[in-house]
């Protein structure tokens, strides 16, 4: 009987924790696709995380026999500037993307697992920073000569290359400089006349690529989804405005705390609430919420 080879000593005992997650352009197998020359970091990472996992059967004993495994890999990003970072969120989730993933323990994990989905949040005041949550997935054969399997996925990744100015994500760079979630401003325009709200809070902006999974287990976006709401303070004058002119608003334009501006132009409707609740020692307000969908063409249209 061949031995496996595990040992009991205590330096097998190992850290968790995500170091660093590379993306290139153009993964194996995505025909048509013109590959970058390097590979682009996705910056300060935490709550990083990577399951490989068996995929099983079970007999009339119901002996679990493995027939294949999937990987997935997630962690949030915590840098998240406007340029070189949100303006060009789609090229993550719009084609293939081979994968570079190394622990802080050493060890690295790479293949051509396709797009990203991702969920941009910024949903705190300016007591909470904003971030990027990704995720990338694929199941892969447990042994095949021309089939991606579990010693490619852990073998030693090609070099990271040389960055090129004709590459897709040349200029993607995310860093690890973090924003807070806060929001300065919420101007809709109901009637075709600007308003900008007064006072707010709880502005919260979440942005995610919507899907399905290919025959693979890869993500594969058509879509992000975009939800928006404020909790308006002033309710004076605002409350006689509710019914005619905020409902007719589908155009937002929402400024957020580093002064990155999303515009959703006839892309957004709108909800709204009026609370008046509880005693003297609470305060009405009025809650409204937008969203909507739009194409993965559109997103660097809405971001500046």
């Amino acid at each position: 009987m061949a031995t496996i080879g595990m040992t009991e000593v205590s330096s097998g005992v190992l850290a968790a924790g995500l170091n660093s997650w590379y993306v290139k352009y153009g993964g194996a197998g995505y025909t048509g696709e013109t590959a970058d020359d390097a590979y682009y970091s996705l910056g300060t990472l935490y709550d990083g995380r990577v399951v490989i996992r068996s995929l099983a059967q079970g007999g009339p004993r119901q002996y679990m026999k493995p027939y294949a495994n999937e990987i997935e890999v997630s962690a949030k990003m915590l840098g998240t500037p406007n340029a070189t970072c949100l303006e060009l969120l789609d090229h993550l989730a719009d084609n293939g993307l081979k994968h570079k993933v190394t622990g802080i323990n050493a060890k690295t994990f790479t293949g051509s697992w396709g797009a990203c989905k991702w969920r941009f949040d910024s949903s705190a005041n300016y007591d909470g920073n904003r971030f990027i949550e990704v995720s990338a997935k694929q199941r892969y054969v447990l042994s095949h000569a021309s089939e991606f399997d579990h010693e490619d996925l852990i073998d030693t990744p090609d070099a990271t290359g040389t960055p090129d100015a004709g590459d897709v994500l040349y200029t993607f760079a995310p860093g690890s400089t973090i924003a807070p979630a806060g929001v300065t401003s919420v101007t809709f325009d109901p009637a075709g006349d600007t308003e900008t709200i007064g006072l707010f809070r709880d502005a919260r902006l979440v942005c995610e690529t919507v899907g399905v999974e290919d025959n693979k287990g890869r993500y594969v976006n058509h879509a992000i989804k975009v939800d928006f709401s404020v909790t308006m303070l002033q309710t004076a004058d605002e409350l006689q405005l509710i019914d005619n002119s905020i409902s007719s608003t589908d155009s937002w334009v929402i400024t957020l705390a580093d002064g990155t501006i999303f515009t959703l132009s006839s892309k957004s409707g709108i909800e709204w609430e009026y609370h008046l609740e509880g005693d003297v020692d609470t305060q009405a307000n009025i809650i409204v919420k937008g969203g909507g969908l739009i194409t993965l063409a559109e997103w660097p249209g809405i971001v500046s």
